[in-house]
């Protein structure tokens, strides 16, 4: 089934679009989460109407379906996610890195997505989990991501001459430390041309891949990690 690439701009896929109300459930629902405010700096991309755009809600919603921490929280002392998705399949991948006394650790969670019939919400989430590790060391992954700028990649609609494809996939990183969380979208980042940061984007994506070895979650003789 082909998925509309609206939802990859929504955090990676229709995975987030859940039959349930967001409306209701707002950052500042959380006693913790407010007095943390105090000392962590939101960097969450805006909406012409001045909101944090949906994307981000409906991706803590799935956190939390999953079980993850959030990240708005905090994070002691450095944690990244990798979230990866294509508009031609319902599976959606997952990579965290974590740094915490001096030493890395990897998780990846393989997700599928169930549906209803006419494919307009989704009904659960399956998922795999497994700890990872790079194959040619965390030191050398770690400096090559930062090289390409994880950490500091803007959002892709500040982005000038970004465009937007009908069908593809996308990437969203969202990273955090004890004092500033943020998360920015990449979608059909390897479609852009002459835009540094979308290269970044997808070899930050490649490198993940490779070094951990993990499958792609879609098959196309286009759609190739080099």
């Amino acid at each position: 089934m082909k998925y509309s690439l609206y939802f990859l701009l929504l955090i990676l896929s229709s995975c987030f679009a859940f039959c349930e109300d967001y409306s209701k459930w707002e950052l500042n629902d959380d006693r913790s989460l407010d007095k943390k405010l105090d000392t962590v700096i939101l960097d969450i991309p805006l909406d012409k109407k001045g909101l944090r755009i949906d994307y981000w809600k409906k991706a803590k919603e799935l956190e939390r379906k999953i079980g993850l921490e959030r990240l708005e929280l905090g994070f002691d002392s450095l944690q990244v996610r990798i979230w990866h998705a294509h508009s031609f399949t319902d599976k959606v991948q997952l990579v965290i890195l974590k740094n915490q006394g001096y030493k890395w650790r990897g998780t990846l969670y393989s997700l599928k997505c169930r549906y209803s019939d006419n494919g307009d919400s989704l009904v659960m989430v399956e998922k795999e989990v497994r700890q990872v590790v790079p194959k040619n060391g965390w030191k050398k992954l770690m400096d090559r991501l930062y090289s390409l700028k994880v950490l500091v990649l803007p959002h892709y609609e500040t982005i000038e001459n970004y465009s937007l494809c009908n069908d593809g996939d996308g990437i969203t990183v969202e990273t955090a430390t004890a004092k500033k969380y943020r998360i920015y979208n990449y979608p059909c980042p390897r479609n852009q041309s002459n835009i540094w940061q979308a290269e970044n984007a997808q070899l930050i994506l490649e490198i993940v891949n490779k070094e951990f070895q993990l499958p792609p979650i879609f098959k196309s003789s286009k759609h190739k990690n080099r």
